[in-house]
């Protein structure tokens, strides 16, 4: 019994996350008894402003700049990830000595940060995994529709996730989006992705994609793409609208664009909201009077 040790000049120690280790963690948790073995649980948040800079002052051997420091409050006061950066800056000698401060030299993060980066997404379940790839691809703030998309299911699949990812620190709610807790974090996600997906994915965001699967964007959508449509609506929701008011069924147009019809339902119910329309054919209308005004 761990009671027996209560004589014995031992103190034990028993760090964990929140969120990680399961049901056989809190069980060794809820051991801990109440006197004759005293106990005191420590929660350690994020370090302070002050802290952070003492610890890169100590680790890089100078105050930072503020540009370093800017690097480094991207960590969210996040221990390791703040450490992994500071020490990956030192040993790729990505730092120089400006006026008394540090001051970093190269705008790429150390390979370490992707290192650890890379070892904590390999701890949680491959769903949750690329959640979290596809989410940073998305921004540090996103919708969960833009994850949606590629992931290839319904927004409200994605909750579940987006609940698991929030439980752990990585994800939090800002108003009615999500954000990256630590914009670091978010920073390195990507480099863990494949080099054809991740390639495949920027190309995505920069270069709006052809509603037909082998032919040219017609010019009614690129004309619709100039509008100012508000926010929330992306590119797909466009294509989509624009193909309503053509007058294609949902199936219809998943075959032509070759999505799940599931998600383009998602989309539809999406923009009926945005653009306070009850049918497709009110939708229809609004997309046809907006091509009228496009210059």
């Amino acid at each position: 019994m761990i009671s027996d040790f209560s004589p014995a000049a031992v103190v034990w120690v028993l760090p964990r996350r929140t969120g990680r280790g399961g049901p056989e963690v809190e069980r060794v948790s809820s051991l801990l008894p109440e006197p004759p073995l005293p106990h005191t649980r420590v929660a350690i948040g994020p370090l302070s402003e002050g802290t952070v800079r003492e610890l890169a002052a100590d680790l890089l051997g100078a105050p930072p700049s503020p540009t370093l420091a800017a690097l480094a409050a991207a960590a969210e006061g996040n221990a390791r990830l703040l450490i992994e950066l500071l020490q990956g800056l030192s040993e790729e000698n990505a730092f120089t000595f400006t006026g008394g401060t540090a001051e970093v030299t190269s705008t790429a993060l150390p390979e370490r940060v992707h290192r650890v980066v890379r070892l904590l997404l390999a701890e949680i379940s491959s769903r949750r995994r690329l959640f979290i790839q596809l989410a940073a691809l998305s921004g540090t703030e996103f919708e969960l529709g833009a994850v949606a998309e590629p992931f290839g299911q319904p927004a409200e699949m994605l909750l579940p996730l987006a609940e698991e990812a929030t439980d752990v620190g990585v994800i939090a709610s800002v108003g009615d989006r999500l954000a990256f807790a630590q914009p670091l974090f978010r920073q390195a996600v990507p480099e863990s992705l494949p080099e054809p997906m991740r390639a495949g994915a920027q190309c995505e965001s920069v270069r709006p994609a052809s509603p037909y699967a082998g032919e040219p964007a017609r010019p009614a959508a690129g004309a619709m793409a100039v509008q100012p449509w508000p926010a929330g609506l992306g590119e797909i929701d466009r294509v989509i609208a624009t193909l309503v008011s053509d007058g294609l069924t949902i199936s219809q147009i998943a075959t032509r664009i070759n999505r799940p019809p599931r998600t383009l339902s998602y989309h539809q119910r999406k923009m009926f909201r945005t653009l306070s329309v009850r049918s497709r054919s009110e939708l229809a209308g609004t997309v046809r009077q907006r091509l009228r005004e496009a210059p």
